[in-house]
């Protein structure tokens, strides 16, 4: 694992591996036979298919359905995963949004989203003021934040400043079927960004927003 990095894990049931600032990570559940380790049961493989775009730099531009379809192999191949092996990996979680550049300013906008639904958007740190999510179920979250303001230190990289990111992240597996998605095969399909589209439409008619 050329360039990776041994981390610690939340879990300590798990060998962490990372790159590109945990961008890339690579997570081996452990398996233990009378207290001992003795081999791996799975990898978990985390990524990040717009970075990965940017060359890790940032996911502050467009990145179309066509460029995911297209990285994504890229991703499996730099990680010495075969096409053929494609169907034995699990989608189990999932990030998908929109970046638009808002014609309100971005702090009153963000300022403004107050509630998905019945629950409530919290800011999770303090120091991103303009950064809210919310639990929205048990395996889903949605987040809206100011995706300009997180890049404003890097003018280098053109991103409007009023650019606003709004974006669901799911969780269970279960979840991610009903968007047409089981194996990483099917991260290859343009009928499943259609489905995710409407999605994000769906969600953002359940948002509140009170000023």
């Amino acid at each position: 694992m050329q360039g990776f990095e041994r981390y610690r894990h939340r879990n300590n049931n798990f060998v962490g591996f990372c790159k590109y600032g945990k961008k890339m990570r690579l997570d081996f559940r452990k398996v233990f036979e009378n207290g001992s380790l003795v081999g791996y049961h799975h990898v978990e493989i985390s990524v990040s298919p717009h970075y990965h775009f940017n060359n890790y730099q940032h996911n502050g531009n467009d990145f179309t359905s066509e460029n995911c379809i297209k990285t994504v192999p890229d991703i499996l191949t730099y990680l010495g995963i075969e096409p053929q092996e494609y169907d034995l990996l699990k989608v189990v979680n999932i990030e998908f949004g929109l970046n638009i550049i808002s014609e309100t300013d971005i702090k009153n906008l963000i300022n403004g989203i107050s509630y998905y639904k019945k629950t409530a958007f919290v800011v999770p740190k303090i120091e991103n003021a303009y950064s809210k999510i919310t639990e929205a179920t048990k395996y889903k979250q949605i987040k809206a934040y100011a995706k300009g303001l997180q890049f404003a230190e890097f003018p280098e990289y053109s991103i409007n400043q009023n650019s606003f990111r709004f974006e669901v992240k799911s969780k269970q597996g279960k979840n991610i079927l009903k968007y047409g998605i089981n194996t990483v095969n099917d991260l290859l399909k343009n009928e499943v960004y259609k489905t995710l589209s409407q999605e994000i439409i769906k969600e953002w008619d359940n948002v509140l927003i009170l000023n």
